[in-house]
């Protein structure tokens, strides 16, 4: 969510900076950085409802999803790491390698190749249950899942934020609102956003 937020901050930042030139042209770029902050706020001050009731929708179930997938990976995050400690030894509080090899490692010999691959870590042993490491290594994989889908939902919001503000402006433009460009000014190095009469 830092990634989200910072790239939202950036992109205001730079529309911000490039001035609008025109009080009309400043109502109409505030619907696209509201669009940017909070996908479909542009559209609903226009009074576009559907659209903008369809982008504040993707956004709260994707938030949704988000805190939902990151809260039952950190459940069974929590119940891996007991599991093992319970049934390997495995000591809890350890870097997510050090599970990783308490997953792969069954004997001393493995554990020892491990450490050779700078696995400093304290020892653990399955007693040979590979059916009890089964279990740690479902979990640990289902837990795993679950972060990825929290990644992918974190992916979806910032798609959206960049959809909503991206579909305002598209609109805004074709409706004949907002008649902007990209120029170059001076030595050509900077760019800014212009509204033509």
């Amino acid at each position: 969510m830092k990634k989200i937020l910072t790239l939202s901050l950036t992109f205001a930042f730079i529309i911000s900076a490039c001035g609008p030139a025109s009080a009309f042209e400043l109502k109409t770029w505030h619907k696209v950085l509201a669009s940017f902050a909070l996908p479909g706020a542009g559209e609903l001050m226009d009074g576009k409802y559907i659209s903008g009731l369809t982008f504040l929708a993707i956004e709260g179930a994707a938030i949704y999803c988000y805190a939902d997938f990151t809260s039952r990976g950190a459940d069974i995050r929590n119940r891996f790491i007991g599991y093992a400690a319970a049934n390997a030894g495995a000591s809890p509080g350890q870097p997510d390698s050090y599970y990783e090899a308490v997953g792969e490692a069954d004997s001393d010999t493995m554990y020892e190749v491990l450490r050779n691959k700078n696995y400093d870590y304290p020892l653990w042993q399955w007693n040979g249950r590979d059916d009890l490491r089964g279990v740690y290594y479902d979990m640990r994989q289902e837990s795993n899942l679950y972060y990825k889908k929290a990644g992918t939902s974190a992916g979806v919001v910032l798609i959206n934020h960049f959809a909503g503000a991206l579909f305002t402006y598209i609109r805004l433009k074709k409706d004949g609102r907002l008649n902007a460009g990209l120029e170059r000014f001076g030595d050509g190095s900077l760019l800014y956003i212009t509204r033509s009469f």
